[in-house]
């Protein structure tokens, strides 16, 4: 899976977090969202620790959360049909990283 589209970030910023140069917190809460990490786990993992995985009661029901979207759009909803697909790629991309549902389902 490519993580950096899946987070709906660029190669240079997952770049940046990969070599430990700051990133914004809102950067680390889509990338760890698109691993199905918990929020916090991308600094656990930089301090040499291990990153915990994110709740999910219900695996068929991932949540997609409209903060998460407009900030990896960059800034408020401007085309819902844009929003929509975005939010379709962040969902099914969590159901990949839960192996719910196989990358060829995308």
């Amino acid at each position: 899976m490519d993580i950096a589209a899946a987070s709906f970030i660029s190669h240079e910023t997952l770049r940046q977090l990969r070599i430990g140069k700051p990133v914004s917190d809102l950067t680390k809460a889509a990338v760890e969202r698109t691993l199905g990490w918990s929020r916090g786990s991308i600094d656990a993992v930089a301090a040499g620790g291990e990153p915990t995985l994110a709740p999910v009661t219900d695996p068929w029901k991932v949540a997609v959360n409209a903060e998460d979207i407009m900030t990896v759009l960059g800034g408020p909803i401007r085309d819902p049909e844009a929003y929509m697909a975005s939010a379709k790629r962040l969902h099914l991309a969590c159901l990949v990283d839960a192996e719910i549902v196989e990358e060829d389902d995308q």
